[in-house]
């Protein structure tokens, strides 16, 4: 296998080369970013951008570069206008070259925190980020605005000294995290604190549960007013796992039996743990019930702006071959009937199935779009990139694409968008990663919604 099929967890970067007489329709690339929407970077030997953020006008792009000797995290900065920040890090990069394991996953997070750590500063923007490996899991922080002027992602003294926190679980359990999200105001402001809440997966005693764990924003240090000893374990079943975070919710899987189908597992937590406003007791359990799709993998969360709770689902027959389910509950944890009836939705994308990845929900304006991999072929060796977008009623927006699907192309290989965040002047920035011949480059789309 090559090693960028081993990296690469479903994503990419596609093009159409739009006319400058035609008219922009949505889902069309945005073309003032990048080159015709799309900006494409080589660093290593191989290159995947698993996720990115908006923070103060530019974005971060995190994921796993190959240097020859191992996969390490890495994050890029890139201008409102898609050209690489320079003064970000080195040339733009922030690399870890001092771990001695490959990293499996890398999420990244924007959380606001003003504060006063240096007696100069009023207010500071910071971004987070999370790298695991086999047997580690590490936080990272960078600030990238100081009392309005932008910085190079430097890490301040208090954060694990000025480099990486690294976070372990009783018993020598390991974590494999997929996502994490900052609370706060989405302003800037002096006045209220910043947590980091990280959703994944924690093997302790043999035992794969979900887990969320909660560090302070200026150390890392484990906030231990959070669950038992900052740590919230969540295990309906006999093995489970969250995939994404956000709003102050988790998404992921859980099977009851070892034999039995996966079902989506949803969890809702305050500052101190599980909510019991949530369904009861803060946890709730769920499939599609789709015919010939008995297996429901959660990936993506996200509450929009009323406070119902969107969720994103691969939808899959036992053949692996998945559809996209859409689901919509309130914030106590019914299933919302405005929303395709019942709460829950399944759309059939392309003929051979298609993938989504984590922290892959955005809402702009009155539409929740998702993005990721179509497959092309029944072997999955040629997929494109799409985007997908929901209407209010939860079933996909007939102005958008063909019945709310955009599909994009511009390798011969594989592709797919991971993550998706919205621009500063509200549209689509994706990443991913673009198989061409003799090398795997990482890359950052804009679309306008």
């Amino acid at each position: 296998m090559q090693a960028g099929a081993q990296i690469r967890s479903a994503v990419v970067l596609a093009g159409v080369l739009m006319s400058g007489a035609a008219i922009a329709a949505p889902g069309d690339f945005d073309t003032s970013f990048g080159v015709s929407g799309l900006k494409t970077v080589s660093y290593g030997s191989e290159l995947v951008y698993t996720d990115v953020v908006q923070a103060a006008g530019r974005y971060f792009a995190a994921g796993i570069t190959y240097d020859g000797v191992r996969r390490r995290p890495i994050v890029t900065a890139f201008n409102a206008n898609g050209t690489i920040d320079t003064t970000f890090g080195t040339n733009g990069h922030k690399v870890d070259t001092g771990l001695s394991e490959d990293v499996t996953h890398v999420a990244i997070h924007q959380a606001f925190k003003q504060t006063s750590i240096l007696p100069s500063e009023s207010y500071r923007t910071s971004i987070y980020y999370v790298a695991t490996t086999a047997t580690k899991m590490y936080a990272y922080q960078g600030v990238v605005n100081l009392n309005g002027a932008s910085q190079n992602g430097w890490t301040h003294s208090g954060w694990g000294n000025g480099t990486r926190v690294t976070l372990s679980f009783p018993g020598g359990g390991v974590a494999s995290f997929a996502d994490l999200e900052g609370g706060g105001s989405p302003v800037p402001s002096i006045s209220t604190p910043v947590s980091i809440v990280g959703a994944g997966k924690a093997t302790v005693g043999g035992e794969a549960d979900a887990v969320m764990i909660k560090i302070a924003w200026d150390t890392g240090a484990v906030i231990t007013t959070f669950g038992s000893s900052g740590r919230v374990y969540v295990s309906p079943g006999v093995v489970q796992r969250f995939s994404g975070v956000s709003g102050g919710c988790a998404v992921g899987v859980t099977r009851t039996t070892s034999t039995s189908a996966p079902d989506a597992l949803v969890a809702c937590f305050t500052s101190t743990g599980l909510n019991t406003a949530f369904d009861g007791d803060g946890i709730k359990q769920f499939n599609f019930g789709a015919s010939g799709l008995p297996n429901t993998l959660g990936r993506s969360i996200m509450t929009d702006g009323s406070g119902k709770i969107w969720i994103a689902a691969n939808v899959c027959s036992t053949a692996n071959v998945c559809s996209l389910g859409g689901a919509r509950l309130s914030s106590s944890g019914a299933f919302d009937t405005t929303f395709d009836g019942d709460g829950k939705s399944v759309t059939t994308l392309g003929s051979f199935g298609a993938s989504i990845g984590t922290n892959n929900l955005i809402q702009i304006g009155s539409r929740v779009f998702v993005a990721g991999q179509l497959f092309l072929d029944s072997e999955e060796s040629t997929t494109n990139s799409f985007l997908f977008a929901f209407n209010t009623s939860g079933v996909g927006d007939s102005t958008f694409g063909s019945g709310g699907l955009r599909s994009f192309s511009n390798s011969t290989g594989l592709e797919g968008y991971r993550g998706i965040a919205v621009s500063v002047d509200s549209r689509i920035v994706a990443s991913g990663d673009l198989d061409v011949p003799g090398t795997v480059n990482g890359g950052v789309a804009k679309h306008l919604p």
